[in-house]
């Protein structure tokens, strides 16, 4: 059973949703631990009440900025990470049917003007699958790639 499109595309949204929330949650509890390191706030961070600025130095209030700054680009990195990673999985995924149509035809899925879309195919019962497709028998030529890749 496929999904459809609009299921996919709900199921990765959640799975995004759900990855910049367990990053967001991560840089949360290193924030804690920021504050905590400049004496400014206690363990957990829904308890944290930051003093009012005129009670912290210069030093102390770039540090921290410095600190978020950095963390925040580290969620980005990892974000960018991830996202260019499940990229690449899925144009893996798409480019494999592609691939099996070729590897089933042979060569004939390259330029038919060097002849090489006129050898027969093996799975296709010796007919050419640049024939057939022009015949408009993709979906023969197609079953026969699934059944190849499946081999």
């Amino acid at each position: 059973m496929t999904k459809s499109p609009d299921t996919v595309t709900q199921s990765r949204q959640y799975e995004l949703s759900s990855l910049v929330a367990k990053e967001v949650q991560r840089v949360l509890v290193r924030f804690g631990e920021v504050m905590e390191e400049h004496g400014r706030c206690p363990p957990c961070v829904a308890d944290c009440r930051i003093a009012p600025d005129r009670e912290q130095s210069p030093a102390s209030r770039q540090a921290i900025q410095d600190d978020l700054v950095a963390l925040a680009s580290g969620f980005v990195d990892r974000l960018a990470a991830e996202a260019a990673r499940r990229l690449d999985a899925d144009v893996g995924e798409e480019a494999l049917p592609a691939a099996l149509v070729e590897a089933t035809a042979g060569n004939p899925a390259a330029r038919a003007e060097d002849g090489k879309g006129d050898l027969p195919g093996p799975l296709l019962d010796g007919r050419v699958p640049i024939e057939m497709l022009r015949q408009d028998l993709a979906e023969e030529v197609i079953s026969a790639a699934r059944n190849h890749g499946s081999r």
